[in-house]
């Protein structure tokens, strides 16, 4: 191992160490210690970039997150289930994209961890459109179609995933979500998100051939979340930073 990843990896041990012994809000303190401290404070990590700390990348401009397709799996299939075992799959799109946003409020991270594009019927999550369309990896297209099939403009549950990757506050959300939109057609979830601000800031009617990335920070910021951003960039930072470390 290079002797400076190693540094890293004792030093991100340490810092672990340290939260489950005096807990996350004692360590943002240390973001103050002095250089020589012994504990590298994540966020000077998180942004050292891979010259100074291998692995590691430069904070992005953007919120994003990394896309979990066994969530994203019984997410669909909860939402199908719940409309019986059938819809068009832009509800789908439209479902998940909402659910996606309005657990982004609450908990400061999306259920799916997909990236978002700005489309002319809306936000559509790129690759859960991919799954849908077949045109995912060869893995996880077969694994989705044994659960989910594509025919035509709908989308067939016909498989049991279970639930067991999905939290309670995000199944409560998918619920509620499900119920609000129970008896709307499909262009009711796909009008409502003509609404949402992160999508009109990045779509250009004259230019509807393109499809400009959606930022989670902006949809944070629209849902009177602002004071959060920060804080999911921490979290995403931290995760990276774990996974690099631990080889995820």
């Amino acid at each position: 191992m290079n002797p400076l990843r190693a540094i890293w990896v004792f030093n991100f041990c340490v810092y672990l160490a340290g939260r489950l012994t005096f807990g996350h809000n004692d360590l943002r303190d240390l973001d103050n210690q002095p250089a020589d401290c012994d504990i590298i404070p994540m966020r000077l990590l998180a942004v050292a970039g891979p010259t100074s700390v291998p692995g590691l990348q430069r904070e992005n401009i953007m919120l994003t997150y990394e896309f979990d397709f066994q969530k994203t799996l019984q997410a669909a299939a909860l939402l199908l289930r719940a409309h019986h075992n059938r819809m068009e799959y832009i509800r789908l799109l439209k479902l998940l994209y909402i659910a996606d946003r309005e657990l982004l409020a609450k908990i400061g991270r999306t259920l799916t961890g997909d990236q978002a594009i700005a489309m002319k019927r809306g936000p559509v999550l790129t690759t859960v459109y991919d799954l849908i369309k077949g045109k995912g990896s060869v893995a996880t297209n077969a694994e989705w179609a044994t659960a989910i099939r594509t025919e035509g403009y709908e989308v067939t549950l016909s498989g049991d995933v279970g639930t067991n990757r999905l939290t309670k506050a995000e199944a409560i959300v998918l619920e509620d979500v499900c119920l609000r939109y129970r008896d709307t057609d499909s262009e009711g979830p796909s009008d409502l998100t003509h609404e949402f601000r992160e999508w009109a800031e990045v779509f250009d009617e004259s230019r509807a051939d393109s499809s400009p990335v959606i930022d989670w920070a902006t949809a944070l910021a629209a849902q009177g979340k602002g004071e959060l951003i920060e804080e999911a960039r921490r979290m995403t930072r931290e995760r990276q930073a774990a996974d690099t470390a631990f080889g995820g």
